[in-house]
């Protein structure tokens, strides 16, 4: 959302010149609101206000129970995100995308310190005007307009007055006196535009003398207040301003104490019974709240109950639409179905015809079929008695073979007590044959040892013997020996003469 980078905002009491002052400004090269609107009963011209603004000044005053004719200071609500958001939419709304504008309501008297906030979150230059004028005949045209008496227009004028300077302090500012300074505006006109460091075009006081109508001035002559030190204080603070503003001058908050003090003296019971109106008045706001969401519920629930009707009725139409074409294709659909009905009730009698002619054939033919079933069944009972015959015979063949089957049953356990018996002995046979073999294998082992052993004597003790005695007597030996043995009997006996000498 653009905003403005300069803003001149106008401050002052109603009916104190403002209007003529934000218009005059617009020749300075301000943007005036485009809200505006155009003239009224009570300014001819205009009131140059920033609807939007002023809009939503009038509703913080009214959330916080309070108006515009405020003689009491005013609680200010916590400028918010979503206040200042408020702001930044009013101005929009009132100036779009203009950067240099001039905000004119009397109302920011009581609201600057929040306008402040607001300038200094969005970055924008500011000054202010604070519109000055006689407060007899503020009082004067108030009373004409809005039928308000002195006392309570001059306490109010006394409390605009002072917040406007009060808030303002540290801006740059002006006090400007109305009307007098429509008498000469170039000096004022310089220091308005001086606030920006700004000097005036040469046809901006061609322009406000002939915006100014004199005729237009409303409350000329003097309202007197029926309390006398509320007009004194009026009048009091009223010449002092009006001096400060001939010189150029804005007097500090600490110069307006005394006046302050003084209102708060005055004005305690009429801030009383703001306060008490301002309860009334939130108590009010609030029922009126509630009333508004109630009425916004019924009229959602009305519009529902609306909404559902004519839903119910535009479905009635269609039923009824669907109704008269269902009962005309019925109709329809009936008159053909009686004259199929008809045209089924003639081919059903013709055929009722032809099936009992079939149904007395048939019969015919079932009983003469009925006849030959029966000598069928006499001959199949006379078979059936044969089969009897052959199945008594068959039982008693069967009885014959069970009692030989038990028997062969017998014979087959018998057989098997025999051939486990046989085969117990087979295992135990086998198991002797095994130990056999065992020490079999056992004795040729002992055998075999024997002869490697008998051999290694024969080597080792035998064979040395012989020779030792061959060569001793071979010959004689021989000679004594029976015969001359063969080799094979040589050796036979060696191995038995070994064997005794071992």
């Amino acid at each position: 959302m653009p905003q403005p980078s300069t803003a001149l905002l106008i401050a002052g009491m109603h009916r104190s010149g403002t209007s003529f002052l934000g218009e005059s400004c617009g020749a300075l090269g301000f943007t005036l609101p485009r809200d505006a609107g155009g003239p009224a009963s009570d300014n001819p011209r205009g009131h140059f206000e920033p609807r939007a603004v002023v809009a939503l000044n009038d509703a913080i005053l009214s959330e916080r129970g309070a108006f515009w004719l405020r003689v009491g200071p005013l609680d200010l609500p916590a400028p918010d995100a979503a206040l200042l958001a408020r702001m930044d939419a009013a101005v929009a709304e009132s100036f779009g995308d203009a950067s240099r504008i001039m905000v004119k309501d009397p109302r920011l008297s009581l609201m600057l310190p929040l306008w402040r906030v607001w300038l200094e979150a969005r970055g924008i230059e500011a000054a202010v005007l604070v519109a000055l004028r006689d407060p007899r005949e503020v009082a004067q045209s108030l009373a004409r307009r809005n039928a308000f008496g002195a006392d309570a227009a001059m306490l109010s004028w006394i409390n605009h007055t002072l917040g406007a300077i009060e808030g303002s302090e540290g801006l740059p500012r002006q006090l400007v006196l109305f009307p007098d300074w429509t008498r000469d505006p170039v000096p004022t006109l310089a220091r308005i535009a001086g606030l920006f460091r700004d000097v005036p075009a040469d046809e901006a006081v061609s322009l406000v003398a002939q915006a100014f109508l004199p005729e237009a001035v409303h409350g000329r002559g003097e309202a007197a207040a029926s309390e006398r030190p509320v007009e004194q204080l009026a009048l009091d603070l009223f010449a002092f301003l009006a001096g400060a503003a001939k010189r150029g001058e804005v007097p500090g908050t600490a110069e307006l104490a005394p006046y302050r003090d003084r209102l708060a003296a005055l004005s305690c019971a009429a801030r009383a019974v703001e306060e008490a109106h301002a309860g009334q008045i939130l108590s009010a706001q609030a029922a009126i709240v509630a009333l508004d969401r109630r009425r916004a519920q019924l009229e959602r629930d009305v519009a529902d109950r609306l909404a559902d009707a004519e839903a119910m009725a535009e479905r009635v139409r269609a039923t009824e639409v669907q109704r008269d074409d269902i009962r005309a294709r019925l109709t329809e659909q009936l008159r053909a179905t009686e004259a199929q009905r008809d045209q089924f009730v003639a081919e059903l009698t013709e055929q009722l015809r032809a099936t009992e002619a079939q149904r007395d054939e048939g019969i015919g033919l079932l009983t003469e079929q009925l006849q030959a079933t029966e000598a069928q069944r006499d001959e199949a009972l006379a078979r059936l008695r044969s089969v009897e015959a052959q199945q008594d015979e068959a039982r008693n063949r069967a009885l014959t073979l069970q009692a030989r089957l038990a028997a062969t049953e017998a014979q087959r356990d018998e057989m098997t007590d025999l051939a486990e018996t046989r085969w117990a002995t087979i295992e135990e046979l086998q198991d002797h044959a095994a130990q056999l073999q065992a020490h079999l294998q056992a004795t040729e082992q002992t055998l075999a040892e024997t002869s490697a052993w008998l051999e290694r004597e024969r080597n080792t003790v035998l064979k040395p013997i012989y020779r030792r005695l061959y060569r001793l007597g071979g010959r004689s030996m021989r000679r004594v020996l029976p015969g001359r043995p063969s080799n094979a009997s040589s050796a036979a006996c060696r191995c038995r003469g070994a064997s005794r000498g071992h």
